[in-house]
């Protein structure tokens, strides 16, 4: 199963319930500084404010960078559900896709695409998206997880290549060098903390690829832990 297929994209965006389950491990559980606290602090050193989000989803970190920064944010995604939840938060969000941006070039000071590039059939043209409407010097943020990223689970449950991705921490970097004069790593491990058997089940039900280990969960009492590994790339347009 690839994350980049379009179909499954489409539907697996087409509402909002998986993805909810879903995100959990990037931001509600997370003992420590997540890729999306990395990711407001990037913009936040480099003045942003234009921002772009690329695949914006419930529209929650667009909401947070005009609350801390005080940017103008403009949203696009290609689930039209997903635009219409940014909307109703009050963003100025479309329905579009990465790799045809409906923007003029060197428009924003920043972009931003957080777990999104792995899902691009194309990344290499979306890259090349994103580069295009930044203006000379802006910034390209885009966050993901490492192909470690709760290892241990995926290890136990016996499929430790659950958690590998088209864009990673691992290969991210040499993607987007072609694009960008400069590529910088920030990293945020720490700790997912599911606080019952019932929440880890619900997490694995709602996965893109492994949904199946929910049925070989073994039972357990309390709390279960593993390694959250996030990171984000920082690319600065020449």
């Amino acid at each position: 199963m690839s994350f980049d297929d379009p179909t499954l994209v489409a539907c697996e965006y087409e509402s909002e319930e998986r993805f909810v389950a879903r995100r959990v491990v990037f931001s509600d559980l997370v003992e420590g500084v997540t890729a999306e606290d990395l990711a407001i602090e990037a913009l936040r050193e480099v003045g942003a404010a234009r921002v772009l989000e690329v695949g914006c989803g419930l529209g929650d970190f667009a909401q947070r960078v005009e609350a801390e920064l005080g940017a103008r944010v403009f949203v696009v995604d290609v689930s039209p559900r997903m635009v219409e939840l940014a909307q109703e938060r009050g963003l100025e969000a479309q329905v579009a896709d990465a790799q045809a941006l409906p923007f003029r070039d060197e428009q924003f000071d920043a972009v931003v695409a957080n777990w999104v590039l792995h899902h691009l059939r194309d990344r290499d043209r979306g890259i090349a998206e994103i580069a295009r409407v930044l203006r000379p010097g802006g910034t390209f943020v885009a966050a993901t997880f490492s192909n470690k990223h709760l290892i241990e689970l995926y290890d136990w449950l016996g499929d430790p290549s659950v958690g590998e991705l088209e864009f990673s921490r691992e290969n991210g970097a040499e993607q987007l060098l072609p694009h960008f004069g400069r590529v910088e790593r920030r990293d945020a491990d720490g700790t997912v903390v599911f606080p019952s058997r019932g929440s880890l089940q619900a997490y694995l039900v709602s996965l893109i690829r492994g949904a199946e280990l929910a049925d070989s969960l073994p039972a357990f009492e309390g709390k279960y832990r593993a390694r959250s590994s996030q990171s984000i790339f920082i690319a600065k347009k020449p």
